[in-house]
């Protein structure tokens, strides 16, 4: 059985490690915990109660400006941009996707949530629009 104060040391050193390691970088953690989790509320049911406590007392989380948000949005919709196939990339405009996003910034919520679900909404729209409808394919077929 591991000694238990050897335990207690080994615990307390990775605790002081990490908590070192949240407030060298403090900044980054608050911009990312207030673009994921907004509100207390959604940072205690995202972590639980036990680690909610341990982020919280390390790093309270202040609103983002809007400029701070669409800093966001900018990293946010490249990262994603990249990642989609050429197709795909093909079907979106950058300028026009930001511009629609940042129209949204002042708004509170996830910010990766919102531009997920914006270039999905955006394929979507894209792809259906290239379905032909069925009212013209019938007239097609009347046609020949």
């Amino acid at each position: 059985m591991p000694n238990p104060t050897t335990m207690r040391e080994t615990l307390a050193k990775f605790y002081d490690h990490f908590t070192e390691h949240l407030i060298g970088q403090l900044e980054a953690k608050e911009a990312l915990l207030a673009a994921m989790y907004p509100t207390e509320d959604e940072i205690r049911q995202a972590f639980g109660d036990t680690l909610y406590s341990r982020f919280y007392d390390l790093i309270q989380p202040k609103p983002l400006t809007k400029d701070k948000i669409c800093e966001i949005i900018d990293r946010l919709v490249d990262d994603r941009f990249s990642k989609l196939s050429e197709d795909e990339r093909e079907r979106l405009t950058l300028s026009e996707l930001k511009t629609m996003l940042y129209t949204l910034a002042d708004r509170s919520g996830n910010v990766h949530k919102l531009v997920d679900e914006a270039i999905s909404l955006v394929l979507v729209h894209a792809a259906l629009s290239e379905v032909p409808k069925a009212d013209d394919e019938r007239r097609m077929e009347g046609a020949t």
